[in-house]
């Protein structure tokens, strides 16, 4: 099965804004679920699109949505609906489950998501997106928000990336975040090796990446609602490191700021020292 996955947060209401749609004379309004469905997360597997949403502690959780042309969705079941799989107990309405990415893998679906309330990190499966979804898997090395899952085909591995502490938990200023990145074994359902930093800064960011064959795209959000390319079309042979064994990131650009704020403005190094901890790019 060929996937690929979108993430899309909002508040409350599933908004689209495809611009294929437009190309194909296609028309649709605004919002496309209207109701309670934040955060979601879509795969597209063959002519299908699967999509999940945050719940918080509302019972049954994550419903599961089933389109073939992004616009008409059709609930096809929930991934959290047993007692034994997660109890919310006495916990306030808004705590609970925070926004679940879905994928589909050799023909397995996997959720991973957040409980800000009890236990973290997990994953679940099935082996059809209406179900029936396994037990929760716990990450109790994955110590953050926002994870998401991402099979890399070229190298038959598994990666989580989510957003976690600054290095060190010593934020240079309050609300620094950072993305991080560790190894995911599939069969197993943990995290293994090293957890690697993609990215160091900013407040409450994310990072998505997408893959088509050998070429790799990078999203990243500050505010986890504006999500814009870190780098597309990027050749895997520049993202390859002893350190990862496989993908893992690149360095691309410099920019100049101005009072810390965001600018365009290229600025031109004739050298630069690397500061990481990557001994392959040392």
């Amino acid at each position: 099965m060929k996937q690929r996955k979108v993430k899309i947060i909002t508040v409350g209401l599933m908004w689209l804004n495809i611009s294929l749609l437009f190309s194909q004379g296609k028309h649709y309004t605004n919002p496309i679920l209207a109701g309670f469905y934040p955060d979601p997360s879509i795969c597209k597997v063959n002519d299908d699109y699967y999509m999940v949403n945050s719940t918080f502690c509302y019972y049954p959780g994550l419903p599961i949505f089933h389109s073939t042309d992004l616009v008409h969705w059709q609930q096809i079941g929930n991934a959290i609906y047993r007692p034994d799989q997660i109890s919310f107990g006495h916990d306030g309405v808004s705590r609970g489950l925070f926004a679940p990415d879905i994928s589909c893998h050799s023909g397995i679906f996997y959720i991973v998501c957040t409980n800000v309330s009890k236990g973290g990190n997990f994953v679940i499966t099935a082996t059809h997106p209406s179900g029936p979804w396994s037990n929760p898997y716990w990450l109790p090395n994955v110590n953050g928000i926002d994870p998401s899952l991402f099979f890399d085909d070229e190298s038959g591995k598994a990666w989580i990336v989510y957003n976690s502490e600054a290095p060190e938990s010593k934020p240079q200023y309050e609300g620094r975040r950072a993305i991080w990145m560790q190894e995911f074994d599939v069969p197993h359902k943990i995290t293994t090796g090293n957890k690697i930093l993609l990215v160091n800064g900013g407040t409450d960011n994310s990072l998505r990446i997408q893959s088509e064959g050998s070429v790799y795209h990078f999203f990243y959000a500050e505010d986890e609602v504006h999500w814009e390319p870190l780098m597309k079309n990027a050749d895997a042979k520049f993202l390859s490191t002893k350190t990862a064994g496989g993908f893992v990131g690149c360095m691309y650009a410099m920019y100049a700021t101005t009072f810390a704020k965001r600018s365009s403005t290229i600025a031109m190094f004739d050298d630069f020292q690397y500061l990481g901890n990557d001994e392959a790019l040392q």
